[in-house]
């Protein structure tokens, strides 16, 4: 094991990066002969591989990052915060005219609806909140949909800059890309859903069977009979197998891509002159 974990279940991830780092090193050693085969000197060969280097690893990622964020402006964080706080502004504005329509929406409720304006804040809560989010899921899928495009984009440029590729393939390999953050969000929010379904049922229940103010001393509390059997929160992850799968298309690539610089740098060498 290693660090707790099996080689039997990361031994495919580990070998697959191994192979990534191999091919890597391979890109960039082709890369060097090919300025070598030019015959420059020392100092010339260095700033040359270096202005490459930073090309590929800095100028192209930083400019291609600029021009899509032109091309393909999204919604900014801070006008999500201000629609946040609008939206709130707008809901407490017409809370009571709320509440009165949930009430009257449901047959079990429709005779509390006088009580609209009386329920307790945890009780109000399990009404406008998920309202408030209704009005905000518009904003929200459209923010979905730019971070969508935006690494459908940042997938593509992997395979034209060999540093962005490499990034993105230790990051899947490892379980820390982009991907495996949506899985967690949504795989979150289903459990927050689901935890709803149960309790909200039970706080708006005591809108029809107000306990004695003996028996409720904080408002908003509920009073149960027993401890609420909840489900716990376990992230489906993908499979080593599947993350490998996902990183095989650009180690493919970065295979052929070294075998041409390397068929290439060869090449070159053969044109060496050796002094006599």
């Amino acid at each position: 094991a290693l660090a707790g974990v099996s080689l039997a279940a990361v031994g495919g991830p580990l070998a697959l990066a191994l192979l990534l780092t191999l091919l890597y090193m391979f890109f960039w050693a082709g890369v060097a002969l090919i300025i070598l085969g030019r015959q420059p000197g020392a100092g010339a060969a260095l700033g040359s591989f270096a202005a490459i280097w930073a090309a590929l690893t800095i100028g192209l990622p930083l400019a291609g990052s600029a021009l899509t964020g032109m091309a393909d402006p999204g919604p900014s964080a801070i006008r999500y915060v201000d629609a946040q706080r609008q939206t709130g502004d707008e809901v407490q504005a017409e809370r009571d005219a709320l509440l009165a329509a949930a009430l009257n929406a449901r047959p079990d409720l429709r005779p509390f609806a006088e009580r609209a304006t009386t329920l307790d804040y945890a009780t109000r809560l399990s009404f406008l909140v998920p309202e408030t989010e209704r009005r905000l899921a518009p904003l929200r899928a459209r923010m979905d949909e730019h971070r969508a495009r935006q690494e459908r984009i940042a997938r593509a440029a992997g395979f034209l800059i060999p540093p962005l590729g490499i990034e993105s393939a230790f990051a899947t390999l490892a379980g820390t890309d982009p991907a495996r953050q949506r899985a967690f969000e949504a795989q979150a929010r289903a459990y927050q859903k689901q935890l709803r379904a149960i309790v909200h049922p039970l706080v708006q229940r005591e809108i029809t069977q107000p306990p004695a103010p003996d028996e409720r001393a904080t408002r908003g509390r509920l009073n149960l009979a027993a401890p609420l059997d909840l489900p716990g929160f376990a992230l489906a992850e993908r499979s080593a197998d599947a993350r490998g799968a996902g990183v095989l298309p650009f180690a493919v690539w970065l295979a052929l891509l070294a075998a041409a610089i390397a068929a290439l740098s060869l090449a070159r060498i053969r044109e060496w002159k050796v002094a006599g």
